[in-house]
C-alpha cells in the first residue's frame, strides 16, 4: 500500500510481472500510461489523481476495486482510477467488477466498453462529463449513482440475457438524464418496457428517449 503515493514527478513505471496492485500504490503520481499485462487485481485508489494519465491498457485485470451495494460503501476498495480527468482510452477486457467511485470524474472520458463487467459499484462513471457512450453486454447489478452527473451520456447499451438489477439512482435523478440516452436492450427485456400512447418509452422506471433491442 502506497508505495509510490505522491511521488509527484514519476511519469512512467515498467511492470511486466506484477499480478497485483495495491491501495493507493501510485495515487498522485504523473503516470502516463497505466499498460501492465500480467496485472488482475488492483485495489482502491491505486491510481486515483494520476491526473497526466491517458491511457489504460490491462488485458488480464479481473477486478477493478470493490463493489458494494451502496448500503455501506466501502472506504478503502473505491476511487481506483477517479479523478484521472486526462484519462481517454482504456481497455478492461476481463474486468468483472468495477468497483466503487471506479471512474468518477474523468472528465475526458467520451466512450467505455466493458464486455465482461457484471457488477458495476457505486458512482463507477458519475461526474464523467464527456462521456457518451458506454457498453456493457454482460452487466447485472448496478450499485447507486453508477451514471449520475453523465450531462453527455446519449447512447447506453445494456444487453446481457440475464435479469438487470439497478438501484433507484443509478441513472441519475428521476429522468433528467435518461431522456437524451438511447437505450439498447437484449430482446428477452421487452416485456419489461412500455410505450405510452404519447411515446414516452420506460424502463426500470425512468422514461428514456428510445429503447431498442437486439438477439
Amino acid at each position: 500500500n502506497y508505495v509510490f503515493q505522491n511521488c509527484s514527478s514519476l511519469e512512467t513505471a515498467d511492470l511486466p510481472n506484477v499480478q497485483q496492485i495495491n491501495r493507493n500504490s501510485f495515487a498522485w503520481t504523473k503516470l502516463r500510461t497505466v499498460n501492465y499485462p500480467q496485472l488482475t487485481t488492483i485495489e482502491g485508489g491505486a491510481f486515483w489523481f494520476c491526473l497526466q494519465l491517458t491511457e489504460v491498457n490491462l488485458p488480464e485485470v479481473q477486478r477493478i476495486g470493490t463493489f458494494t451495494d451502496g448500503s455501506a460503501s466501502s472506504t478503502t476498495g473505491g476511487l481506483v482510477f477517479s479523478d484521472c480527468s486526462a484519462l481517454t482510452s482504456v481497455y478492461l477486457p476481463k474486468a468483472t467488477i468495477i468497483g466503487d467511485r471506479a471512474f468518477n470524474y474523468c472528465n475526458a472520458l467520451e466512450s467505455i466498453e466493458l464486455p465482461a463487467a457484471i457488477q458495476i459499484g457505486v458512482s463507477a462513471l458519475s461526474g464523467c462529463a464527456s462521456l457518451t457512450t458506454v457498453t456493457l453486454p454482460n452487466a447485472t447489478q448496478f450499485s447507486q449513482d453508477v451514471f449520475t452527473n453523465c450531462e453527455s451520456l446519449s447512447a447506453l447499451s445494456l444487453t446481457a440475457e440475464g435479469s438487470i438489477s439497478v438501484d433507484s439512482s443509478t441513472f441519475g435523478p428521476s429522468d433528467s438524464q435518461t431522456k437524451n440516452i438511447d437505450l439498447i436492450l437484449n430482446i428477452n427485456k421487452k416485456g419489461e418496457t412500455w410505450n405510452e400512447f404519447w411515446q414516452k418509452e420506460e424502463w426500470k422506471g425512468h422514461s428514456w428517449k428510445s429503447i431498442s433491442f437486439v438477439e
